[in-house]
């Protein structure tokens, strides 16, 4: 029973410590919606799981970061 709840304990803690990647991966101070973007379609998968039209509309919304292509569907 007690190594149970130790383990319990443990991955509360553990849980606690881990990062929520839809609201860690956008930097507010880095949002400007005046950039002017182009409408080039080379779309992005940024890591708040949104696909954006290119590299600059994310960056626009202060994404941090993102991978090449749109975000798989699940």
């Amino acid at each position: 029973m007690n190594i149970l709840l130790s383990g319990f304990i443990a991955l509360v803690i553990l849980d606690a410590g881990t990062c929520n990647k839809k609201t860690d991966c956008i930097d507010k101070s880095k949002i400007d919606t005046t950039l002017a973007c182009t409408r080039e379609y080379l779309p992005v998968c940024g890591c708040d799981s949104v696909t954006y039209s290119n590299k600059c509309e994310a960056e626009k919304q202060g994404v941090t970061a993102y991978t090449e292509g749109a975000c798989k569907t699940k």
